[in-house]
C-alpha cells in the first residue's frame, strides 16, 4: 500500500466539490478528479479519476453550477454542460444518455444560475425561468406531459411572477416555483402533496399554492411548508403521517401540530420526524422498532400506524444527528427553521 502522493497543479484559483467530483480552477485552465459517473467531470470519458486531469473548456471560468449528475460551468462563451442526459437535461437537444465533454448549452447565455435534481434542470433567467429534462408527469411546468424536454423551453408561469422567481424547489417529480413568498408549483399530485386543492393527478401548469411560503420541504409524497409562524403539511396520510384523521390524504395545507416549539423537520418514508427546542426528537407515521421507543401494538392504527407524536429511540436519534451533519443528505430531506415553531393552529 502507497502512501498519500504529492500532486503538483498550477496555481489554483478555486475549488468546488458536490457529490464526489472536485473541480480546480487554476491559471492554467480546469482541472477535476473524482466520482466519474455519467461522465459528470468533463474529461472525455466516465471512469473514475484519482489524480487530477484537465477538463477541455473553452475561456476563463466565470461561474459554476454543479447539480447531482451534470455540471455547469460558464464562460465568456455562455454555459458549457456535462453529466447525465438521458432524459434531455442539459438542453442540448438530444438524449444521449451521457455527456462527457464540455458541450455549449444552446440559448444559455440568458441564465444566470441552475437548479434541478437528477433528471430535471431549471435555468433561471432576468425573462422568467427555463426547464429541461423529465417531464412525463409535466414536472418541467411547461404546460404540456410530453416526456422529455430536450431544450430550454420557458416554464408557464403567471405574466406577473415569470421574471421574480428567486426559489425553487424540486423533489421527487414535484417542482415548486417560489417568487417572494407566492408559490406555484407543478409535476404529479397523486397523493395531493403539491398542496394545491386539487384531486389531478398530474398538474403540468403551475398552480399557486393557497398560502404565502417562507420554505418547502417534498419527499416521498408529502410536503411540509413553513407559513410565517406556522408549520403545514399536505399529500399522503396513509400512516398518519400527517395528521391522525384517518384521511388518505391532504390536498391542502394542513396544520401539522407539533407537540411543542420545533427547530428542525425530517421526512424518512413514510414519517414525519421533528426535533423539539429541548433538542428531543419525535415521530409520526408508520410504527417501526428501529425507529421508536416500544408501542404496543394495542395502541396502533389498523396495527401499524402510530397513533401521535411519538418519541424515536436514542439509536435512530443519532442517526438523524449524522443526516442533519450530511450537508448533501441534510439538503434533500431536511428542513432547518430559523427561529422555533409552536404551531397549534
Amino acid at each position: 500500500m502507497t502512501g498519500p502522493r504529492l500532486i503538483r497543479l498550477p496555481p489554483v484559483l478555486q475549488v468546488w466539490h458536490y457529490t464526489g467530483r472536485w473541480f480546480a480552477n487554476t491559471t492554467r485552465g480546469l482541472y477535476a478528479w473524482g466520482w466519474n459517473v455519467c461522465g459528470r467531470l468533463g474529461v472525455g470519458d466516465d471512469e473514475n479519476v484519482m489524480q487530477p486531469r484537465r477538463v477541455q473548456i473553452d475561456g476563463d471560468v466565470l461561474d459554476v453550477s454543479l447539480l447531482p449528475v451534470v455540471s455547469f460551468f460558464r464562460t465568456a462563451s455562455g454555459w458549457f454542460g456535462w453529466g447525465a442526459n438521458h432524459f434531455g437535461q442539459l438542453g442540448l437537444g438530444h438524449t444521449d444518455e451521457e455527456v462527457a465533454t464540455p458541450t455549449l448549452i444552446p440559448g444559455s447565455e440568458r441564465v444566470t444560475r441552475w437548479a434541478g435534481g437528477e433528471v430535471n434542470t431549471f435555468g433561471f433567467s432576468k425573462n422568467g425561468l427555463l426547464a429541461c429534462g423529465d417531464n412525463d408527469k409535466g414536472q418541467c411546468g411547461v404546460g404540456s406531459t410530453d416526456g422529455k424536454i430536450t431544450t430550454l423551453t420557458p416554464v408557464a408561469l403567471p405574466d406577473d411572477v415569470k421574471g421574480r422567481v428567486d426559489r425553487m424547489v424540486y423533489r421527487g417529480g414535484s417542482s415548486f416555483f417560489i417568487a417572494g413568498r407566492r408559490c406555484f408549483a407543478a409535476g404529479p399530485n397523486w397523493d395531493g402533496q403539491l398542496g394545491i386543492g386539487s384531486n389531478e393527478t398530474t398538474i403540468s401548469t403551475p398552480a399557486e399554492l393557497p398560502v404565502p411560503v417562507d420554505d418547502i420541504l417534498c419527499c416521498f409524497s408529502v410536503t411540509v411548508i413553513r407559513s410565517g409562524d406556522a408549520l403545514l403539511a399536505c399529500g399522503n396520510n396513509e400512516y398518519r403521517q400527517i395528521s391522525a384523521d384517518n384521511a388518505p390524504q391532504f390536498n391542502t395545507p394542513t396544520p401539522l401540530n407539533p407537540p411543542g416549539p420545533i427547530v428542525k423537520v425530517v421526512i424518512v418514508m413514510f414519517n414525519v420526524f421533528v426535533q423539539l427546542e429541548d433538542e428531543a426528537w419525535v415521530g409520526r407515521g408508520r410504527y417501526h422498532s428501529n425507529y421508536f421507543i416500544p408501542v404496543p401494538e394495542a395502541d396502533l392504527i389498523n396495527g401499524r400506524c402510530l397513533p401521535g407524536w411519538t418519541p424515536v429511540n436514542d439509536r435512530f436519534a443519532e442517526n438523524l444527528i449524522l443526516m442533519l451533519q450530511n450537508a448533501e443528505q441534510a439538503a434533500f430531506n431536511v428542513m432547518f427553521l430559523p427561529e422555533p415553531i409552536a404551531n397549534n393552529h
